[in-house]
């Protein structure tokens, strides 16, 4: 007898991509509720769990949302949490037809049917097979030396390689030490959290 898979979601919504490659980009958020992780820095309230869904109830919360947003064409998908690989599996692929995206730390690999990878490690040693699956690498500056991203660059030059400052909830944000490693550095793009700069909701 198949037990019928529930996800614990945090929040479901739409907005604009805030970082990384695709800024800009209007997308539904899906925000898993749990991480394996507990960092001090974490700017996302994800341990509360708003819904328990099956694929078809997420799925259909989703297309209400698109219709109440007055949305006519397929947003990108973007799986974040908390750390959405302790829910996604393999063999149950959500939202088929859309451009899947997720931000993960690599707690396990992303299933092969999320189209877009984003890699933003949190603790080391970084495992190749996550280096290997990533499309897009984000890495908190200060959380890697300089030596180790340039080591990351060097073995797998094939990314999109960002750096972002840590929000620790101080404004400004200083970002003079980000500026002269990307310009040292000119593999790496600068990250912003437009989203927040802009306080788009």
């Amino acid at each position: 007898m198949n037990v019928m898979k529930i996800y614990k979601i945090n929040e479901i919504f739409y907005s604009l991509q805030g970082e990384g490659a695709y800024t800009g980009r209007a997308s539904v958020f899906v925000r898993f509720a749990q991480c394996n992780l507990a960092c001090t820095f974490c700017d996302t309230h994800f341990a509360r769990v708003a819904y328990r869904f099956d694929k078809n109830a997420l799925e259909s919360f989703v297309f209400a949302l698109l219709e109440k947003e007055h949305v006519a064409n397929k947003p990108q998908i973007v799986f974040t949490g908390g750390e959405p690989t302790l829910q996604l599996c393999e063999s149950e692929p959500l939202l088929n037809g859309f451009y899947r995206c997720i931000e993960t730390n690599g707690y396990q690999i992303a299933p092969r049917w999320i189209e877009w990878v984003t890699f933003s490690p949190k603790t080391k040693p970084i495992a190749a097979s996550n280096m290997q699956r990533a499309n897009e690498v984000k890495i908190l500056y200060s959380l890697f030396s300089e030596e180790e991203m340039i080591l990351l660059v060097k073995d797998y030059p094939d990314k999109h390689y960002f750096v972002q400052a840590i929000d620790r909830g101080t404004r400004p944000i200083q970002y003079d030490s980000l500026i002269a490693f990307c310009k040292k550095n000119p593999q790496f793009r600068l990250s912003l959290q437009t989203h927040k700069i802009l306080e788009i909701n």
